[in-house]
């Protein structure tokens, strides 16, 4: 779906504008930095899909080249304030080394530009000078490197540093539609180590097996989106993963002591998924004639277990960031008991499940409130284009989407406007002061 947008932007755009080609002819990669401004900066520009009308505000963005490592050039202005994101994409893979030298080549010439403009491309000129920028924004800016590989993490990445991938604009492409991930297939530690549970032909099915802590991992990582400020691997849950870091260190600790005990010390996870196959068999169900290593699962999303997934996660992330080969080997001996429930597209009990499921933290009404369809319209509502572009936590552990710049007095949560609500439109102070708990208690109403 993306790769066919890549090549729609490709036609419409190929050879225009006549005089500084952005996407010169037959030359796809052109297109990437178009199809980037697109979803990157949709929250900004308000356009879904850019055509020829577009062009103009494309140009006065996307730098021609040659550009001097900067692709996208894109001003954001808040009030008296003015926010610079500077982009470069690339259409290939990159490694730790390569994005590091991306950052430190964007940053290079800016210094560069804010020293003698002489210095730097004048396609890149024509595109900055249109803009309000100078010395004395420099405070003000957000790099980004976008590339076609799974890598969105380096070492001594800085705070105004952010790497996107591939998989992350297809989350971008798909946020409004999907709240879990599409399709993926994860392995099991053995040949037919599974129990399938088909209680009748009107219960849903369900699976129990153990999935690999290294595959796990590194789809933890994959879609984590910092653009959305949320992980759809957690989609589907009531929240997101909570900054556990007492249980976090012990699980690392078996890990690193007894990494084949992992699966004996912890409670599992549990995934909903709307559709379960049974890759190299009838795709239906298992055969007992053929082995069967793979999961397949479409539009799932794990809905207890967060906080294990994002643990093996992060340690992932540290021993891929310090080279420690010994820790990615113990990670693969890692196992996690796993259920899996095909619920179809029940979203009843899609929701039914991750509210019954999740019992390991405390969950609170507002928790099994944040699945709700109007609260989600309440966060789309009120974050969207225009003023004032509130963000509010209607899940516990999803974060602000960073592109926009949200200040101290723009961030609420949905208790303290359920909190004003109690007071002010139906008079109950004492409930919405001493009684949060009954906020968000009838799910129905």
């Amino acid at each position: 779906m993306l790769e066919e947008r890549l090549n729609n932007i490709f036609k419409i755009f190929e050879g225009l504008p006549n005089d500084k080609k952005i996407v010169r002819k037959n030359t796809k990669k052109d297109a990437f930095p178009i199809l980037v401004l697109e979803l990157l900066f949709k929250h900004f520009h308000n356009k879904p899909t850019f055509t020829k009308d577009h062009l103009i505000f494309i140009s006065e963005r996307v730098v021609a080249p040659p550009d001097n490592g900067i692709d996208i050039f894109y001003e954001q202005i808040d009030g008296d304030e003015h926010y610079y994101h500077i982009v470069q994409v690339k259409e290939q893979s990159l490694a730790n080394k390569d994005i590091t030298d991306c950052f430190s080549i964007m940053k290079r010439t800016i210094k560069s530009y804010i020293k003698n403009r002489k210095t730097v491309s004048d396609n890149l000129v024509n595109v900055i000078s249109q803009t309000e920028f100078d010395e004395s924004y420099l405070k003000n800016i957000k790099y980004y490197v976008v590339h076609k590989g799974e890598l969105n993490y380096i070492k001594d990445q800085e705070e105004n540093e952010t790497i996107i991938t591939w998989s992350g604009l297809e989350i971008l492409q798909n946020s409004l539609a999907n709240e879990s991930v599409p399709l993926e297939e994860f392995s099991a530690d053995q040949f037919n180590n599974f129990t399938l549970y088909e209680n009748s032909s009107e219960q849903p099915r369900a699976i129990i097996c153990n999935l690999s802590g290294y595959e796990l991992a590194k789809f933890t990582l994959k879609y984590i989106s910092t653009e959305l400020g949320r992980n759809i691997l957690f989609g589907n849950n009531l929240r997101e993963a909570l900054d556990n870091s007492k249980t976090k260190e012990a699980m690392h600790k078996t890990i690193n002591d007894q990494p084949e005990r992992f699966w004996y010390y912890n409670n599992g996870i549990t995934i909903i998924a709307e559709k379960l196959d049974f890759p190299g068999t009838n795709k239906q169900s298992p055969s007992k004639d053929k082995e069967v290593e793979k999961i397949q699962l479409t539009n799932f999303s794990i809905i207890n277990g967060a906080q294990t997934a994002s643990a093996l996660g992060a340690y992932y992330k540290e021993a891929d960031i310090d080279g420690n080969k010994k820790n990615m080997e113990r990670l693969k001996n890692v196992f996690v008991l796993t259920r899996v429930v095909e619920t179809k597209k029940d979203t009843v009990l899609r929701d039914s499940i991750a509210i019954y499921n999740n019992t390991q933290n405390p969950i609170s009404n507002r928790d099994m409130a944040s699945f709700r369809s109007e609260q989600k319209k309440l966060n789309q509502w009120l974050e969207g284009n225009a003023k004032p572009n509130i963000w509010v936590e209607i899940k516990r552990g999803t974060k602000p989407i960073p592109s926009i710049n949200f200040e101290y007095h723009q961030k609420t949560t949905n208790e303290l406007l359920a909190q004003l609500a109690f007071s002010g439109f139906l008079t109950k102070p004492f409930v919405a002061k001493d009684k949060k708990n009954l906020l968000f208690k009838d799910i129905n109403s």
